[in-house]
């Protein structure tokens, strides 16, 4: 509870959360609450909840809430309170201690059938925009594993940072060439950016195809060594074994047994041989698929890489037409300006507005330096996003290579502990057993 302003915090982490008691908090605000989907049983009872309308539009997003208490709030007062509840809020069950009547909520909705409707429509507005912006996301998570992110709202994002963009805007609202000039540079701008999508997602598919590859090859490589390892232990503890139920029998020959003992320390140690050369020949295969999957996976990224330059060539080389295009437009404006200032009545049908963006075109100077500085503020984007994208392939080339080298060591070290770990608890077990021969042939 936030004593400031008595509203609720800390409870957005909690999203497993079913039931929730504030009774008696003076709290004021319904808030922090909407990611308790789970919500089943929430007592806020006497605090200082006034607006009924806030409350019962606030409450009717947990769809699974069945318990509700709000007695001794100011709210409960109003005439509507109980009609205004059982209408916004479909899942309950009781309120204020009380077993909902079916009678009272068909009542309830008939009565609030307007308010609710628009509501209705509202949320249904609301989830359509949250539907939209989830698949966005979506989008844009699936673009960013495939090094695009940025690339859909790239056109946007140039012209928006470009200095000069609200005065060729200005300029567009009256001349239409110059309006149809930049929407024919975002449509060719557009089509070279989705084959450059669709260029680098195939470039993806390959790298994901070579993971899985090196994977698989790795896992069966695992796969087949763990199966010699099996077969080198299953003789050994078939031997122990023996020797173990020779070891449980009073009636066995103790020298013959101290010899069967000593005899499978021997093979332990050969054991323990056996399995750190097949681990040594282990390491040596799994390097040489490292260094295959290295060696395959830098084409593909280098590759990549080509896709990026050659793409973002063609973008400047779309800025290029585009610059020559409205440089032309707005020459032509300048020269058009100068007839009509030598003209009588110049600007007789215009309004004020159009008449100040024109005054630009008084200082041919000023114009070309508005267009060469709006051209060079595009290409600078566009370089950055190149070289980010670079940058971008280059690293994830690095942290997967790093990652297959640290899961090979940690693979490696785990093996020789394991094994090293086995050698010691049977040596303990024999030592154990040979222990308590001598301890038996002495005490006889």
């Amino acid at each position: 509870i936030n004593a400031e302003y008595m509203g609720i915090e800390g409870l957005e982490q909690l999203t497993q959360l079913t039931d929730i008691t504030l009774y008696s908090n003076q709290i004021s605000v319904l808030e922090g609450m909407h990611t308790l989907s789970n919500l089943n049983c929430f007592s806020i009872g006497k605090n200082n909840l006034q607006d009924l309308d806030i409350v019962a539009k606030y409450l009717r997003k947990f769809k699974k809430l069945r318990m509700l208490t709000l007695a001794g709030n100011p709210l409960c007062k109003h005439p509507n309170y109980e009609s205004k509840m059982l209408a916004h809020i479909k899942s309950l069950k009781y309120l204020d201690y009380r077993l909902v009547d079916k009678a009272k909520v068909e009542k309830a909705v008939q009565d609030q059938r307007e308010q609710l409707m628009e509501i209705e429509a509202e949320e249904s507005k609301e989830e359509e925009e949250e539907l939209e912006r989830q698949q966005k996301a979506e989008i844009e998570a699936n673009l960013a594993k495939a090094n695009l992110a940025g690339i859909n709202d790239l056109f946007d994002d140039m012209m928006r940072e470009d200095g000069e963009a609200k005065n060729i805007q200005a300029f567009m609202e009256i001349e239409p060439p110059l309006r149809d000039a930049v929407e024919k540079y975002r449509t060719r701008f557009t089509e070279v950016a989705e084959e450059f999508k669709s260029k680098m997602l195939e470039h993806k598919q390959r790298k994901d195809a070579e993971i899985n590859e090196y994977t698989f090859v790795l896992e069966k490589s695992k796969s087949d060594a763990d199966a010699k390892c099996k077969k080198t232990l299953s003789m050994f503890e078939k031997k122990k074994k023996r020797i173990t139920a020779m070891a449980n029998n009073k009636n066995s020959d103790e020298s013959r047994l101290e010899m069967e003992w000593n005899e499978l320390r021997n093979d332990l140690e050969k054991v323990q041989e056996v399995l750190l050369e097949l681990e040594t020949d282990q390491v040596e295969a799994y390097e040489d698929v490292i260094k295959t999957f290295e060696q395959i996976y830098a084409e593909i990224t280098e590759q990549t890489t080509e896709t990026i330059v050659q793409y973002f060539t063609k973008m400047r080389e779309e800025e290029k037409t585009y610059f020559d295009e409205i440089f032309q437009i707005f020459i032509g404006l300048v020269e058009s300006r100068h007839s009509e200032q030598a003209a009588a009545g110049e600007g007789a049908f215009m309004d004020e507005s159009s008449k100040q963006v024109l005054t630009i075109l008084d200082n041919k100077e000023d114009v070309m330096k508005m267009i060469n500085e709006s051209h060079e503020a595009h290409e600078q984007r566009m370089y950055a996003k190149e070289e980010q994208l670079i940058s971008n392939e280059k690293k994830m080339q690095e942290q997967i290579n790093q990652k297959n080298l640290a899961d090979e060591h940690a693979r490696n070290r785990n093996r020789v502990c394991e094994i090293n770990m086995y050698v010691n608890l049977v040596t303990q077990e024999i030592n154990t057993y040979l222990d308590q021969e001598e301890y038996s042939t002495s005490y006889s």
